[in-house]
């Protein structure tokens, strides 16, 4: 969830639980589809009221990459969690 700046600066990353299925009209969720990309097995979302700082060791290797798509999603919850819009 963070810039490679941070990642690069930083022994932790910040990181949302990807949790099973769909959660329609929930407003702190983006919901996500299987897909080669991003290797996930099934109907999935992400809860961005869950998120954390996890230290970099607990990673050993990158399974997949979410989908630019799901990004202005994920940046209009973020906005609208963290009260940052006008």
């Amino acid at each position: 969830m963070q810039s490679n700046l941070f990642n690069s600066k930083s022994r932790t990353y910040i990181v949302v639980p990807i949790l099973p299925e769909h959660k329609p009209n929930w407003p702190f969720v983006v919901n996500v589809k299987p897909s080669k990309q991003n290797m996930i097995d099934q109907l999935r979302h992400l809860n961005l009221k869950q998120l954390r700082a996890v230290d970099i060791s607990r990673f050993d290797k990158k399974l997949g990459q979410l989908e630019q798509s799901y990004f202005l999603q994920i940046k209009s919850v973020l906005l609208e969690l963290f009260n940052l819009k006008d």
